[in-house]
């Protein structure tokens, strides 16, 4: 994951596609965060009235084009509407995929806690048209595959050690091609990244369908060797007063695809990595299934 942090707070408020974003929710600090185009504005006392009026016209502009938008959006492609809203996912289930459930397969490499959100939320009703299909692990011992099985979900260990070019070094291209294989068989529409610590090259097939979770606010702390606890030592060590969770549409990049949603929280002055770690994953609970 090699961080692209600019060094800046604003940093961690900058969407994808140059995307402005609007802050709002009920949380102090900013609450949900969400990607929106916006035409360029400029910067500069003389320019402050022709910003305001410009602001004004994107949002009365954007925002019936963006429910619009993301109706057409779910209702075409019910596997891609974990992350938009709850209700999006349900009108999923019952228009845009025919009455078909969004078949999910969960990649983790630890101890499974956004699968059990997942599988909470589903025995609450709150994901109603969503089921767990497959759940694929890095690791033998992950906690996360004991939940999985505990669950009667089909459970698979897929090691990266496990797959060696000629050469002997690890084979991303036949690990790869080992977890799409797996995918294939369950025939799911949707690939939630929770937890997973390894190098998926997602094939044409599956681009589009896999959303990844990440505990820090992309672009800021993202990237090659940014992941769990090192995201959250990061961010207490540059100082940063924000932090928060991500969830994406994973590429073939670190930490690099279209912005689905964010949430974010103050950094206290008596934050360590672990109390920070544990009040970012509350909002990841919250936006992997909002």
């Amino acid at each position: 994951d090699a961080g692209r942090c600019s060094g800046s707070s604003r940093s961690a408020f900058v969407g994808s596609r140059g995307a402005a974003l609007k802050r709002g929710g009920r949380d102090g600090c900013g609450g949900c965060v969400r990607g929106a185009e916006s035409p360029a504005l400029s910067f500069g006392p003389a320019r402050t009235k022709r910003n305001r009026r410009a602001r004004a016209a994107a949002w009365t502009d954007v925002a019936p084009r963006r429910s619009a938008d993301r109706a057409a959006f779910v209702a075409s492609a019910g596997s891609q509407s974990v992350g938009l809203s709850k209700d999006d996912l349900h009108a999923a289930g019952e228009r845009g995929s025919g009455g078909r459930r969004v078949k999910a397969a969960v990649l983790l490499s630890g101890g499974g806690r956004s699968l059990q959100n997942l599988f909470d939320n589903i025995d609450s009703s709150t994901l109603r048209s969503v089921d767990v299909a497959c759940v694929i692990s890095s690791k033998v011992s992950a906690k996360g595959k004991e939940r999985a099985e505990a669950r009667g979900v089909p459970t698979f260990v897929v090691s990266p050690r496990e797959f060696r070019d000629s050469e002997g070094k690890n084979s991303v291209a036949d690990f790869s091609a080992a977890i799409s294989s797996i995918l294939d068989s369950h025939r799911v529409n949707l690939v939630i990244l929770a937890g997973w610590m390894h190098f998926y090259r997602i094939p044409d097939r599956y681009q589009g369908r896999v959303i990844n979770i990440h505990p820090a606010l992309i672009p800021a702390f993202s990237g090659k060797g940014y992941y769990g606890e090192h995201v959250h030592k990061a961010v207490i060590a540059f100082g940063a007063k924000v932090s928060g969770c991500t969830v994406h549409f994973a590429d073939n990049e670190y930490d690099h695809g279209a912005i689905i949603l964010q949430r974010a929280i103050e950094v206290r002055d008596d934050d360590d990595a672990s109390t920070l770690a544990a009040r970012v994953f509350e909002e990841e609970k919250l936006a992997l299934v909002h």
